[in-house]
């Protein structure tokens, strides 16, 4: 009796135990090699980042010289049209829609 084993890189082991071979026969053998599961270990190391679990509001913080900077009209609205979650039923395009009222979503 014979034992037969098969190893490769990337694959599962295959492995036969009590293989009969008769002198002057021929023993055909059929070998499939299944990929082995990739086993990786990651370990990230990093501080927690604070996280206020009560807070529940989006907030816009813009400076004098960025609110210049934006091509807007310079009406409340419009820093509110830039709010995070707000939409408008207009766009007040340099201020073209001025003076009209519109509808924010929110």
């Amino acid at each position: 009796m014979y034992e037969l084993r098969a190893e490769l890189s990337g694959f599962a082991t295959w492995h036969r135990e009590k293989i009969i071979v008769q002198t002057g026969s021929n023993v055909t053998i059929k070998v499939e090699m299944v990929p082995a599961t990739l086993e990786e270990e990651v370990t990230v190391t990093a501080s927690t980042p604070v996280v206020d679990m009560k807070k529940t509001t989006i907030a816009l913080n813009l400076t004098v010289e960025e609110m210049q900077a934006l091509p807007t009209s310079r009406d409340p609205w419009a820093i509110l049209e830039l709010s995070a979650g707000m939409s408008q039923d207009r766009e007040n395009i340099g201020g073209s829609q001025s003076g009209q009222q519109s509808t924010f979503i929110s």
